[in-house]
């Protein structure tokens, strides 16, 4: 997987297999990090003028900056890191297409 998982796909899965060590707390920081880190990122992909004109994907990125906010406040577990992953890779490909 080294080729295909982004740098911060690869910490939250570290954090994720090593959690069962410290009873999740590590993962628990990280993931409010990592939640954080990709909330700003998706306000500042907002902010670029392409996005801005684009009324659905404002919309779409909208519906994925609320489930950020109501996964922050759940149990973490593997359906969690799966969808912090995913949303991952939705803003690296993001962030290179607007680049």
């Amino acid at each position: 997987y080294s080729s295909t998982l982004s740098e911060s796909q690869k910490k939250l899965l570290s954090n994720y297999i090593t959690s069962f060590e410290d009873n999740g707390i590590d993962l628990k920081v990280f993931l409010n990090e990592e939640i954080h880190r990709l909330k700003d990122s998706l306000n500042t992909l907002k902010n670029n003028d392409t996005i801005k004109n684009d009324n659905i994907l404002n919309q779409k990125l909208d519906q994925v900056f609320t489930v950020l906010e109501e996964t922050a406040k759940t149990h973490v577990d593997s359906k969690t890191v799966e969808l912090v992953l995913n949303v991952q890779k939705l803003v690296e490909e993001m962030e290179e297409d607007v680049s």
